[in-house]
């Protein structure tokens, strides 16, 4: 489904460097003075594992939380997660967040909708524009969808593929709609348990000027090539509460 948001053209702005300071302004990382202390976080992306006993007990409010208040992170973007989750932990840190549900899965215990979110700064601005189920999708109440926002003059996605054989036929999907995406606002971030390796991910799902960072297996983040060469960091210590390490993006600070 593609919101009249989608439609507008009031964000498309040039790609510059004040354009990439306005983006990463008010995101320090913590630490000594040094090269770590002169990067800020633009994105960090996370498969929260939110409703399975395995994963810090069904529940990552309280690791997410901490996540955001730690990193602070211009933008987060969440597979596997639980719309309740999401809720607390936006009332927890003053986030801003939307959320798409996949297909018509639940979390137990009535803990709401299960799908994927896209959280921002309380500084910044969230609006929801694309939420789009792929053609291709697996049995059951799980489907795939991609969730787009626009968020103070950047764009951000976010998707969880299938992971019974039909992610490629859907990376391939996922490709053409992030181009149109790129064309839309050439300031575009996207997170993703993408469930195929980078080799694949290159291939078929990373479109024409975006480039690529991840875990070495199936977790990406994609970042326009206009920002230049960012950096990127495997946030391990979240394999404590969940299945995947998180990804940061890093980049100079302004």
């Amino acid at each position: 489904m593609h919101t009249p948001a989608a439609r507008r053209t009031s964000l498309r702005l040039p790609v510059s460097l004040v354009l990439l300071g306005a983006l990463l302004l008010g995101a320090l990382l913590a630490g000594p003075t040094s090269a770590r202390a002169a990067t800020s976080i633009p994105l960090i992306h996370i498969n929260a594992c939110d409703r399975a006993k395995k994963c810090a007990g069904g529940n990552a409010t309280g690791h997410l939380t901490a996540i955001l208040r730690s990193g602070k992170p211009e933008l987060l973007t969440l597979n596997e997660v639980c719309s309740a989750t999401v809720n607390r932990v936006a009332r927890n840190t003053g986030y801003k967040k939307v959320f798409a549900q996949a297909g018509r899965a639940m979390c137990p215990g009535g803990r709401g909708k299960y799908g994927n979110a896209i959280l921002a700064a309380p500084h910044r601005d969230l609006v929801k524009t694309v939420e789009t189920k792929y053609s291709m999708q697996q049995g059951g109440t799980e489907k795939r969808v991609l969730l787009c926002a626009d968020s103070s003059g950047a764009a951000v996605c976010t998707t969880h593929l299938d992971h019974l054989g039909k992610a490629v036929a859907q990376a391939g999907e996922l490709k053409t709609l992030l181009a149109a995406q790129l064309a839309r606002n050439p300031s575009l971030f996207f997170g993703a348990d993408l469930n195929i390796g980078p080799p694949a991910a290159q291939r078929y799902a990373l479109p024409a000027g975006m480039r690529r960072m991840g875990d070495g297996r199936v977790m990406h983040i994609f970042y326009s090539a206009a920002f230049g060469q960012l950096g990127g960091v495997l946030l391990r210590s979240t394999l404590t509460w969940t299945d995947h390490a998180g990804l940061a993006l890093r980049a100079p600070a302004a």
